[in-house]
């Protein structure tokens, strides 16, 4: 019960079963582990994912690497580090869209490969290499 907003998108890791993300319209990303008991089951939060207090409306985890990406009304995709999620901060921003973020999806194969789609009616696809 830790989202004061509609939760938009929720996400089991790939890599740790227990473990899953959520996003909501009350601007915040969370990572959360069912192995903790309730109170303390959201491990990992970012309160304004995107800044200026803006849903977030997608997620999706890295098959490989400890990174969860989340795409939000401002049009923009974030890649977050999970080791410096506590920190609030993005390690990269990805501003192509004229519209929210719809759909994000990692490469399955491809490590670094992402595509993103927005309400702009456009897909983008990334290559971080």
């Amino acid at each position: 019960r830790s989202h004061s907003g509609s939760v938009e998108d929720a996400q089991w890791s790939p890599n740790e079963p227990p473990v899953f993300a959520s996003c909501s319209a009350d601007a915040s990303l969370r990572v959360w582990d069912v192995r903790a008991p309730p109170p303390r089951a959201c491990q990992l939060a970012a309160p304004d994912a995107h800044g200026g207090g803006g849903d977030v409306n997608e997620l999706s985890w890295s098959p490989r690497e400890p990174f969860l990406l989340s795409g939000g009304d401002d049009g923009a995709v974030r890649l977050w580090d999970l080791r410096r999620l506590q920190t609030g901060s993005s390690v990269a921003t990805f501003k192509q869209h004229g519209g929210p973020i719809v759909s994000l999806e990692w490469h399955p194969t491809e490590s670094g490969v992402l595509a993103a789609a927005g309400a702009d009616d456009v897909v983008t696809q990334w290559d971080l290499g």
